[in-house]
């Protein structure tokens, strides 16, 4: 091969390496954006009623550009589905925000009516979740066997500090898969039908625990959850824990 050929080798080499480059860069640079959008698209997909949840900040992200949040509403629309779901403006208008949310730390879930599906499953792909909702006033669902796979998935998450559960069929038993969890530090119960006292139990297993919020406890122990006795043996039980329990 004569020196000019070599010569003009070396650079189409330079050329296919930089063209090669940039496409490995661009790709890396999606993967966490085409992440997200799977991400949230699974937590989704995982309830019945799917559009009141927010994922870290609520509305558009400020990393995403108002033009483009304005064009995606349009491109989707408004109409709504049979269940009154705002399924194209709402559902996945968010997975589109989602690829420019970076790190999601927080997921709070709002009237989701059922789970049909393995939620936690979906929110353990969360790897930094820290703060977690899911509230539900329906007293029938989702059921207790719901959320007692939604604890069991939840004690795998390992960064997760904060916790709110709302629901008629949360009770001790389903509630009892959390305990040993390191770092869960604040917990909120609320709207249950059928908690019992026996909570205490895995309550008094978490090791950073600092505050405990159980309200508006309704059905057969509910003169129990107001009563006296009943706040000192949490007092006593949980001393180092600031405790907001049901009026007497």
């Amino acid at each position: 091969m004569s020196e000019p050929e070599v010569s003009q080798k070396k650079p189409r080499k330079r050329g296919r390496l930089l063209v090669v480059t940039a496409l490995a860069v661009l790709f890396l640079c999606f993967v966490p954006s085409g992440w997200n959008y799977y991400r949230v698209a699974a937590v989704q997909n995982a309830l019945t009623r799917n559009w009141e949840i927010t994922f870290g900040k609520e509305g558009k992200p400020d990393a995403m550009p108002g033009f483009l949040d304005d064009k995606v509403q349009a491109l989707l629309g408004d109409k709504e589905n049979r269940w009154g779901e705002q399924i194209p403006s709402v559902v996945y208008r968010e997975r589109v925000r989602a690829m420019f949310r970076g790190r999601i730390e927080e997921v709070h879930i709002y009237y989701p009516v059922d789970i049909r599906g393995d939620l936690g499953a979906a929110l353990l792909h969360f790897e930094g979740l820290r703060k977690f909702t899911f509230f539900e006033n329906e007293k029938h669902l989702p059921t207790e066997a719901s959320y007692k796979l939604l604890c069991q998935r939840l004690r795998s998450a390992m960064n997760l500090e904060e916790l709110e559960l709302g629901g008629g069929q949360l009770t001790s038993d389903a509630i009892a898969p959390l305990a040993g969890h390191p770092k869960l530090s604040r917990l909120k119960i609320s709207y249950s039908c059928r908690l019992t006292a026996d909570v205490l139990k895995t309550l008094k297993t978490l090791p950073s625990l600092t505050t405990l919020e159980v309200k508006d406890i309704c059905g057969p122990d509910e003169e129990e959850w107001n009563s006296p006795v009943l706040h000192a043996r949490f007092h006593d039980a949980l001393p180092s824990v600031t405790l907001e329990l049901p009026k007497p």
